[in-house]
């Protein structure tokens, strides 16, 4: 009778405990990767107003809220990844926005 390593020791418990959490938080990673994607290549990039800079939990800003001007004239509000240093309120920050959708916007840092 012919055996092999695997099968004589079980290598499948401590695989699968490694690969499906992997698989599971790449496949999530997906639609924000597709969207930045999208916005490097057909986003239009702008001069956004931060309103409001959003804590949770500590001392660092982790998301700016923001509000600019779209191409067909609509005022947008949208929640964005700070700069480093994040501006205050009141001061500009450069987004990138989608003309199709102009509430999917990042910032151009």
């Amino acid at each position: 009778m012919h055996t092999t390593l695997a099968s004589t020791t079980n290598y499948a418990i401590p695989f699968l405990t490694i690969a499906v959490p992997f698989g599971i938080g790449s496949l999530l990673f997906i639609p924000r990767q597709r969207r930045n994607r999208r916005l490097r290549k057909h986003g239009v990039e702008t001069l956004a107003v931060c309103r409001e800079r959003i804590r949770r939990g500590g001392t660092a800003v982790e998301l700016l809220n923001c509000s600019f001007r779209a191409a067909d004239g609509e005022e947008v509000w949208v929640l964005v990844t700070p700069p480093e240093p994040p501006p205050w309120e009141g001061e500009e920050v450069p987004v990138v926005y989608e003309a199709r959708r102009p509430s999917s916007a990042e910032s151009a840092y």
